[in-house]
């Protein structure tokens, strides 16, 4: 993933943080805040960067800190709670994912430079694929950030 296809993804997105409030779970928003949710996600993230080839014994390359630092910088655009889990991908991507309430979302990020979503709700049998493309111009960020958020939105049941 080249480091062009990350340099807008965080422009439009409003962090949700609010250190100063005195109950920490939440934000100025009135959202659930999970104030230890963001180490533990860079901590997953850092420690794909410590992988090294052939992590899976079947000779699976490991994640570039291109494709890391690509995938810190949506999270700290997009990502507030529920905080997703991050893993390495065969293909040498990441992979992040949030189930909440049996609904799951995963969004792919390729070392190609693609970024794909999947999401699906096995009760109802809610099933939803597509591509998340880098956004090139100013109303492709808008859409790109409108949809991350209705993704989130989505997999939180909101």
């Amino acid at each position: 993933m080249s480091s062009t296809n990350c340099q807008l993804l965080p422009a439009t997105a409003t962090r949700h943080e609010d250190a100063s409030s005195k109950d920490q779970h939440w934000n100025a928003t009135s959202q659930f805040f999970d104030p230890d949710a963001e180490a533990r996600l860079k901590h997953q993230l850092d420690s794909l960067l410590a992988m090294g080839a052939n992590w899976d014994f079947a000779g699976a390359p490991a994640p570039s800190e291109d494709i890391v630092r690509c995938v810190k910088r949506f999270c700290n655009g997009y990502v507030s709670y529920p905080s997703p889990t991050a893993s390495a991908t065969i293909e040498g991507g990441v992979q992040l994912e949030w189930h909440v309430a049996g609904r799951t979302l995963e969004i792919d990020f390729s070392p190609t430079g693609e970024t794909n979503y999947i999401c699906w709700q096995t009760s109802v049998g809610t099933f939803k694929e597509g591509a998340l493309h880098a956004p090139k111009i100013k109303n492709d960020v808008r859409q790109y950030a409108e949809l991350v958020s209705e993704l989130i939105s989505w997999v939180k049941g909101a």
